[in-house]
């Protein structure tokens, strides 16, 4: 059965219910949480396809011209997607493709320059800048778009007919493995390659959501998440972030009694 996430209104923290509940218990603290109809928000985030979610905010503007919120998410859509003939592409999917690419690469110093330059050019957009600076809602509704498209790509990530399946290699590949796979590259890319670019906030904030866009593709996969993180820490790219303060250290082995 299909899930969303609801927020509950006495502990503020967010948790899974089946789609057409419309009451439940907060599983941290317990109490009752009613559960209206979905946001236009909820409901733009279901839709997969670029055209298709760009075209339904279009047609509920079109309708609904008083309401400012989705007129601001507007603005945003129009940053993230570009059209081409009859095609939309998502331009913020496209920046972590680009960063997965380049982050299996990120030995390289032209590689990596590359990439980094990639990131700084793209948050030091003129128009992006435009639209974030507005207001304390327009720089959280563009990391709430950021980490969709990026959640996207993970969603992607667990079929090989989807075309990120050149990335995942994922033939013969089911559950667990899809998991592991997919958690070391979220790792490979949202620490590893950031580990080594200007600690910027924009750079700490992709970090931080790429996990959390993981986990909301794979609502298991926080184990292989921390064993994935562990194995890069254990490393001497991934000591060198421990030693710089990028990261935190690796937990300390508790001895056997």
């Amino acid at each position: 059965m299909a899930e969303r996430t609801v927020v509950c209104g006495f502990c503020g923290k967010s948790f899974q219910v089946a789609e057409d509940t419309t009451k439940a218990f907060c599983v941290h603290c317990g109490a009752e949480t009613q559960i209206g109809e979905k946001t236009l928000q909820e409901k733009l985030d279901e839709i997969l396809d670029p055209k298709k979610r760009y075209n339904t905010l279009l047609d509920y503007l079109e309708k609904n011209p008083e309401d400012e919120q989705a007129a601001l998410l507007g603005e945003m859509f129009e940053l993230r997607y570009f059209h081409r003939k009859n095609n939309t592409f998502d331009g913020f999917l496209r920046l972590w493709f680009d960063m997965v690419t380049y982050g299996r690469k990120r030995e390289k110093a032209k590689e990596l320059l590359n990439i980094q330059n990639e990131i700084k050019d793209f948050m030091a957009d003129e128009k992006l800048q435009a639209v974030r600076t507005k207001s304390q809602q327009a720089e959280e509704l563009f990391w709430h778009e950021m980490k969709n498209a990026i959640e996207l790509y993970y969603i992607f990530s667990k079929d090989d007919r989807q075309y990120t399946s050149s990335f995942f290699n994922l033939f013969r590949m089911k559950g667990d493995a899809v998991t592991v796979k997919a958690a070391k590259d979220v790792v490979t890319t949202g620490v590893a390659l950031l580990s080594l670019c200007e600690q910027t906030d924009d750079v700490a904030k992709l970090g931080e959501i790429s996990r959390e866009a993981f986990l909301k593709a794979y609502p298991n996969g926080l184990p292989a998440y921390n064993q994935a993180l562990n194995e890069w820490k254990a490393t001497e790219e991934g000591k060198q972030a421990v030693a710089n303060g990028i990261v935190e250290p690796l937990p300390e082995a508790k001895e056997e009694e």
